[in-house]
Order: C-alpha cells, then sequence, then structure tokens
C-alpha cells in the first residue's frame, strides 16, 4: 500500500499538508469500509462497535443525526396525538349553512353534530362525542374519568363558546406552578396545560381577549369546582 501510494502521488505522512492530496493508510481505508459497511470483518460484532464504531468522531455525528431526527419525529406524532379537534367559528359558519356538509367534514353523526353545537354534550372543558365510550369504561357505561382527561380523550371536541373557560383554567394552572413542587406539577397539570394551549392557538389574540371579557358567573364557579377537584368522582 505504501509503494502503490508513492508511485501515484499520494504523500507519506510526513509530507502531508493542509488541502493537498491525502495520506493513503491501511487504517483509515479498514476504518472507513467499516464505518460504511458496519459489518465485522475479521473481528467480533463487539469490537466492531466499541473499538471502531463507538470511538469514531463521523459515526457519532451521524448517530446524533439520526437519533435526533428519531426524537423530533416522536414528539410530532405527540403533539399530533394530545391535539383536541378545535371547531373554529369559520367551521361553525359552515355548519349553519350546512350541518349534514360540516357533519362529514369532521366524521360525526349530524345528530351528534348538532347536539355538540348546541352545548348538550359539554364537560367543563370540551364537548363530548359519545360519553358512552369513555376510553377506561365498558362499552354503554357513563364515562367516570376526570375532566381534565378529557383533554387527552379521542371523543373531546373544543367548540368557540367553551373558549373563556378554557383560557381562564389554563392561566391559572400555569399561576399555581411558581408555588408548587415542580415534580407534582408536571404530574398533574403540565399534559391539561399543553393541551389547552394548543386549542387556544386556534383563534387570534384579539377572539382570545374576546373570551376572556364574556366569562359568566356560573363558567367561574364551574372552573373553582373542576381546580378544587369537587367534580371528581370519589
Amino acid at each position: 500500500m505504501k509503494h502503490w501510494s508513492q508511485t501515484r502521488g499520494f504523500p507519506s505522512m510526513r509530507e502531508a499538508v493542509a488541502g493537498g492530496p491525502p495520506v493513503v493508510q491501511v487504517r483509515r481505508i479498514r476504518q472507513s469500509a467499516l464505518e460504511l459497511k458496519r459489518r465485522p470483518v475479521a473481528h467480533s460484532r463487539e469490537t466492531l462497535r466499541d473499538h471502531y464504531l463507538k470511538r469514531s468522531r463521523t459515526v457519532q455525528e451521524q448517530s446524533r443525526s439520526v437519533v435526533g431526527k428519531a426524537l423530533r419525529e416522536q414528539v410530532a406524532k405527540g403533539r399530533t396525538a394530545m391535539e383536541v379537534p378545535v371547531f373554529t367559528p369559520a367551521f361553525l359558519d359552515r355548519a349553519a349553512r350546512g350541518l349534514e356538509a360540516a357533519a362529514a367534514e369532521a366524521g360525526l353523526d349530524p345528530e351528534v353534530m348538532k347536539r355538540l353545537l348546541a352545548g348538550d354534550q359539554d364537560t367543563v372543558l370540551t364537548g363530548c362525542v359519545d360519553h358512552l365510550a369513555g376510553p377506561d369504561t365498558p362499552p354503554g357505561t357513563p364515562c367516570t374519568a376526570s375532566f381534565f382527561a378529557c383533554l387527552g380523550c379521542g371523543n373531546a371536541r373544543a367548540l368557540p363558546h367553551q373558549l373563556p373557560v378554557q383560557i381562564v383554567v389554563r392561566d391559572r394552572l400555569l399561576a399555581t406552578r411558581p408555588n408548587s413542587d415542580p415534580a407534582t406539577w408536571h404530574a398533574k397539570y403540565q399534559a391539561a396545560a399543553d393541551r389547552l394551549e394548543d386549542i387556544l392557538r386556534h383563534y387570534t389574540p384579539a377572539e382570545r381577549e374576546q373570551a376572556r371579557a364574556k366569562l359568566s358567573d356560573g363558567q367561574s364557579e364551574l372552573i373553582d369546582d373542576l381546580l378544587a377537584g369537587r367534580l371528581d368522582l370519589r
């Protein structure tokens, strides 16, 4: 290899200069081949992993890139899974012009859509497509989950008339954070706060301010009961 490289103009280690032809070495060729093929050659898989790949800067950079991409994909999937479908004011306008078409767009039965829009299937923070099909109760049995759990349920739908409650609950959850044990707050409220934030992103700042001003006394009492735990079954 040394004779071959020198007769073809490749420098030795001492003669190599930055920007010039590279030094041809069996060790480097072997390392490059193993990094590309990722298969052991005349050694064990453990040697390939611990000696050739684990200590390689190139492999480390590639691994960080692969792991980073996988983590970002999982975060994106997680965010998609946590988002509650939101019926925006524009959607409600379409529903007013054609209930059946809007129901088909939302993948719901027209009668269910009608009850949702009327508020007949409101829980506290969202509307429920079917309270007899809860994720943790037998089919046909009324759902007994906490109303906070609605934010992570596939039956949940968010509507504009619920926005005042959603905003104030989000604000009050965040207000308790500085004075709470971080681990306890995270376990109890982080998911709910994130999901409420996802809902609020569907509205403009002006729409949020208008909704905040529309909070009724009844809604305020409902929020107090929710945060105090008075709405949970014992």
